[in-house]
């Protein structure tokens, strides 16, 4: 490959006219005093790839247009197949008709934690401009350059790309260090079971659509995206026949594409991507009820058991449903006598949640008779409950998951929007995984205080006695303090004594960054529309959110289906 000179980044009409183009945005000085309609500018991918062959070029020409022309109203849609999803076995349950929304009178009903949905307004400039919009705005800001060094699109060769893209995201993504006691998700094992498995296998098909769509997000890249596509719609089409072989149908390996077919989905956010999301963890919960209690013997089969149990309480809140019972001793509690770690000790005591939801919003919906009081005060001591036991797993905790305290700031920043650290210590932990796993903590006490507020609003005021009083002044308390202390936690998750940690560790810093940012948005969305925090708290809770989404490039769908899914560590999210 010869050097061409340095690649123009004008417009093509200034191209074609051979003058200097000042590359304004949106539209050109020259073609705006010629009264031409400026085409725009050319992405980092044409620049990058102007080198390929000219058959090349027209291939993603064409597979572009295809991809364009498919997307129309009136053609059929682009997006792969998903009608293994459709076989008798993986029809997603249909939501029960029976649950009504709460009546929006008390704010508290209000929170992420209730909601079937969160809209979020995109803005397109770089502040916001009222407090009113604050509280709704989501402002995404793409960054204004990528470290193309970092993403193979220089690789002609798509198995060039895919091999590289795959080893792009096994060190970026997979090779972060965790604490044994903090894991619970599944990408903790990808990585053996990727090397274990044959070069055409559906998890290489898997992972190779999951890393063009990880890495195609990262470079901004259209042509990797488009490739992604395609990788991920070829390993859809193999999962039918791995479902009706019998010795694949139960495979770890058919289990493990599934769950990164959910994170494909979570990469790319289309307007599709969360019905098919739900139903690929609708189609792993099944698989899992499928193979029974036999997969709790082989410790591969029983880490993905986990991480399907736990991705299932996301799921499960998500469509406002109960959790459907597992065939085996202790239900969905049957490992407990298999040395659960304290990450997964933490999600054994939230399976309740979900069904703690789906009683709530129909208890709150109905008339306020006697006996509907009655159980709603069965409903608080029941949240009461399982927020003793939460609080209980906190405190026996072993010595290296307490945090430090690395600085306090003793008064409120003066500008919110830029703002590192908020009032009070800044906690820093043993790793990212830790400090996620005490943020999913805090998010379940404060989903049981808010359906133990949500129920006391409810009352009738005959009802509301003293003690009553006394536990909603507790419930606002324990609110308030889990907030605090994910405060503390936000400038650890978002880089801060970054280098002391990089340096211990080796580890890529714009990956730990980038993992951290991760960790933190749907804290972030649960926090900031708290009713009963300060409002410059949730002001900067709002901006810190911000931040994420200027310095990551995050779009709108982007931070939200991350918000709802924290798919990568599986954790009991709320909306």
């Amino acid at each position: 490959m010869v050097y061409c000179g340095k690649p123009s980044r004008g417009c093509q009409n200034c191209k074609t006219r051979r003058i200097k183009c000042d590359e304004v945005r949106p539209t050109c000085t020259q073609c705006r005093k010629s009264n031409r309609v400026c085409p725009g500018y050319p992405d980092e991918f044409d620049l990058i790839f102007r080198n390929e062959t000219a058959a090349v070029k027209r291939r993603a020409q064409r597979a572009l247009s295809s991809s364009t022309h498919k997307s129309s109203p009136k053609s059929v849609s682009s997006r792969p197949t998903t009608d293994w999803l459709d076989i008798e076995t993986f029809s997603a349950p249909a939501l029960s008709d029976t649950v009504s929304s709460v009546p929006a009178t008390e704010s508290y009903l209000e929170s992420p934690l209730f909601s079937q949905s969160s809209p979020v307004i995109v803005r397109s400039v770089d502040e916001p401009r009222s407090q009113d919009e604050e509280s709704e705005a989501a402002l995404v800001t793409a960054p204004e350059s990528v470290s193309a060094g970092k993403a193979p699109m220089t690789l002609e060769s798509p198995q060039l790309r895919e091999i590289s893209a795959t080893a792009f995201f096994m060190k970026n993504y997979i090779s972060i260090p965790r604490h044994g006691d903090s894991m619970r998700g599944y990408m903790e094992i990808l990585m053996p079971m990727y090397k274990r498995a044959s070069a055409n296998s559906l998890l290489h098909r898997a992972t190779q659509a999951v890393a063009l769509a990880a890495i195609s997000n990262y470079s901004k890249s259209t042509g990797l995206r488009i490739e992604a596509h395609k990788a991920y719609g070829k390993a859809l089409r193999e999962v039918g026949a791995s479902i009706r072989d019998p010795e694949t149908s139960r495979s770890d390996e058919l289990l493990m594409s599934i769950m990164l077919f959910s994170l494909y989905e979570a990469i790319t956010s289309t307007d599709d991507s969360r019905t098919a999301w739900t139903r690929h963890i609708n189609g792993a919960v099944t698989l899992v009820k499928l193979r029974g209690p036999d997969q709790l013997r082989n410790p591969e089969s029983l880490h993905l058991f986990r991480a399907v149990r736990a991705t299932m309480l996301t799921s499960s809140i998500q469509q406002g449903k109960t959790i459907e019972d597992f065939p085996a001793a202790g239900n969905w509690r049957c490992d407990e006598d298999q040395g659960l770690n304290a990450a997964n000790r933490l999600t054994v005591i939230c399976l309740n949640l979900p069904n703690i939801k789906y009683y709530a919003q129909d208890l709150l919906a109905r008339d306020k008779t006697s006996s509907t009081v009655i159980d709603m005060m069965t409903l608080i001591r029941t949240a009461k409950d399982i927020d003793s036991e939460l609080e209980h797993w906190a405190l026996t905790l072993p010595a290296c998951w307490q945090c430090r305290i690395k600085l306090v700031c003793d008064s409120e920043p003066d500008d919110l929007r830029t703002a590192e650290f908020w009032t009070g210590p800044v906690h820093v932990y043993g790793d990212l995984s830790m400090a996620n796993i005490w943020d999913d903590y805090r998010v379940s006490r404060i989903f049981c205080q808010a359906v133990i507020l949500g129920c006391i609003a409810a009352l009738p005021p005959h009802a509301r006695t003293e003690q009553i009083e006394r536990i909603s002044a507790q419930a606002v308390h324990v609110t308030r303090q889990m907030v605090d202390d994910f405060c503390s936690t936000i400038p650890f998750l978002l880089g801060f004594d970054l280098k002391s940690r990089e340096n211990a560790r080796g580890q890529d810093e714009e990956s730990i960054k980038a993992l951290g940012a991760y960790y933190a948005v749907w804290p972030l969305f649960v926090t900031k529309k708290i009713p009963c925090i300060p409002d410059k708290q949730k002001q900067w809770l709002l901006f810190r959110l911000y931040h994420i989404g200027k310095n990551f490039g995050l779009s709108e769908d982007q931070m939200l289906n991350m918000a709802r899914r924290h798919v990568m560590t599986s954790g009991p999210e709320f909306e």
